[in-house]
């Protein structure tokens, strides 16, 4: 077992006056004001969870100081590598002690002094699972139930004269507002008395034990620009990205575990307009906004898998597969092909031959009738010019079986649920539109986002995940409800007391987990409670940094 130290201080939220976090709670009284702050789970995750996994790094008693900023704390903290001891003679506890331990009071052998040694709880557990024991915790922090664990009662009553009959009241400092047995009045503890009760709680250090014997190291790619992401039925997630050290195109995989699968960096690609999708047969596909053909991977291990090659379009093949100014690809519910091509839509079968727009058909080779492919969607036989230079309709403008769009600011996505997701990026009054495989446009909806760049991501149940900014650029993670009709925020920026900062590309595993992206190696991953699973340790840098330029911003102004 591992043992980690932890000094930690930051200011009440209601009152300013510093408070010594002396505990692995979630709830902490201020000293001066008695006033409660909430230190939540995913502020605890940024706290411990993060510093640890940067402390492993550390040599047995290298310590650093860091700082961490939230929306609504500011917490200054000591942390390090070190095994737990006693804080009055600083003698080490043996590591027998924790085999053996029953109960939660240890007493030290040098100089009898009683230590708190308690085994984690749920709460715990949740933002450490590793986590077999807590070492040193102040026990006068602790606010709520823990089992076998009573906060005694260390304030001897004092006298204290009712101001409205003068008869003596024993205060003993559990409530600041009393009630005088003898008038009924109510009285209100002066400062002076209230802080003589209850003096300024001083920086302790404590400790938490950890089983890292399981711990592996599982370094994720440097990555600077990122091109796409998906996700497959599994729950994997594909990463197209240019490396930040050798500035090489590659493509990984992590596994829901977080851990990674395999990675390709021999690929010679362009980076900037690729992207990548997983088709229905769990196959990797990736294009070029500037290449005719489509590359094609084994999700399982990233091998090479025969693609489809593109070519121009002749007189003997006049519709030719040919991806060449294709801006948004999806592998559709029956496994064809459905592409954005220099503003057209285009479909193709998996062997590259054309198929029909959005009739379905019953077998290959089948042709809709003449209604149906001049007004239906049935046609097969689309001129794809050779650019995008003519005018397209945006999303608002669009409806069933639609022919044409503007790709340069359309993103489509296939979701769990079988139905296609457009979403228009190109303005600030930009529309959310749900298609059938058939092209039946089931709904339209106005998203409330100044900017948005993602592809939008639909669960099984048809909620519509999308990751985008306000007009104060605030960043904000929204679902629109499978009828479209509700929206409701599920995160917020860092600046109103959320989790989000820069995050601009988002990808949706099958049981709900969420990953957001950005360049130069941004990650934050939430479960689908929207708890906090991981955080780069660049993405917590543009945070602190986001939260730094909105502080002195503020300062400014005022």
């Amino acid at each position: 077992m591992q043992s980690y130290c932890f000094e930690i201080k930051s200011s009440c939220k209601s009152c300013g006056n510093p408070i010594s976090i002396n505990a692995f709670v979630n709830e902490i009284f201020c000293d001066s004001c008695n006033n409660r702050n909430i230190i939540s789970q995913q502020l605890w995750q940024s706290i411990i969870s993060e510093n640890i996994k940067e402390a492993r790094k550390f040599t047995e008693g290298e310590g650093q100081n860091s700082k961490s900023f939230t929306g609504e704390y500011e917490f200054s903290l000591l942390f390090g590598k070190q095994k737990a001891r006693c804080s009055k003679c600083k003698t080490t506890i043996p590591e027998d002690v924790f085999k053996s331990i029953e109960g939660n009071n240890y007493v030290c052998k040098q100089c009898t002094n009683n230590i708190l040694i308690r085994k984690p709880d749920g709460f715990n557990l949740q933002i450490v699972p590793s986590l077999k024991f807590i070492v040193g915790e102040d026990i006068n922090q602790f606010n709520t139930g823990i089992e076998g664990i009573k906060k005694p009662v260390k304030i001897k009553p004092v006298l204290f004269s009712c101001p409205s009959c003068a008869a003596n009241l024993e205060v003993d400092g559990s409530k600041r507002m009393i009630i005088c047995k003898f008038c009924d009045s109510k009285v209100y503890l002066p400062d002076d008395l209230w802080h003589e009760l209850h003096p300024a709680r001083t920086v302790n250090r404590w400790y938490v034990i950890l089983d890292d014997s399981n711990i592996t190291e599982n370094k994720f790619p440097e990555w600077y620009d990122l091109s796409d992401v998906a996700a497959d039925i599994e729950g994997n997630i594909y990463i197209a990205c240019k490396d930040n050290d050798t500035n090489l195109f590659m493509i990984w995989s992590l596994g829901p575990d977080l851990k990674i699968r395999w990675i390709r960096d021999d690929i010679k690609y362009e980076h900037e307009r690729t992207g990548i999708t997983v088709s229905q047969d769990n196959k990797l596909l990736m294009w070029n906004v500037n290449k005719r053909s489509l590359n094609i991977y084994s999700c399982k291990d990233g091998s090479d898998l025969p693609g489809i090659k593109g070519e121009d379009p002749t007189d003997g093949n006049p519709y030719p597969f040919n991806l060449k100014g294709c801006t948004s690809l999806i592998s559709d519910s029956d496994n064809t092909i459905l592409a954005i091509i220099n503003n057209f839509f285009v479909r193709f079968y998996n062997d590259g031959s054309r198929a029909p727009v959005w009739k379905l058909v019953s077998r290959k080779g089948e042709k809709p009738g003449l209604f149906s492919r001049l007004f239906g969607g049935g046609n097969t036989e689309v001129n794809i010019p050779s650019d995008d230079s003519e005018w397209a309709p945006c999303i608002k403008d669009i409806g069933d079986n639609p022919k044409r769009v503007e790709g340069e600011y359309t993103k489509m996505n296939l979701g769990y649920d079988g139905y296609i997701y457009m979403l228009d990026t190109s303005s600030q009054d930009g529309k959310l539109a749900k298609y059938t495989r058939e092209g039946e446009q089931l709904w339209k909806k106005y998203i409330p986002l100044s900017s948005k760049e993602c592809k939008p991501c639909a669960d099984k149940n048809g909620y519509v995940f999308v990751l985008g900014k306000d007009d104060n650029d605030k960043t904000k993670l929204i679902r629109f409800s499978p009828e479209g009709e509700n929206i409701e925020i599920l995160l917020n920026d860092v600046i109103d007391g959320g989790v989000l900062s820069t995050e601009d590309t988002l990808a949706l595993a099958p049981n709900g987990t969420i990953y957001l992206f950005r360049f130069y190696e941004v990650l934050k991953v939430f479960s689908p409670d929207l708890k906090v699973k991981f955080i780069s340790d660049r993405a917590k840098e543009e945070d602190n940094e986001k939260l730094e330029e909105y502080k002195k911003r503020m300062e400014k102004e005022s």
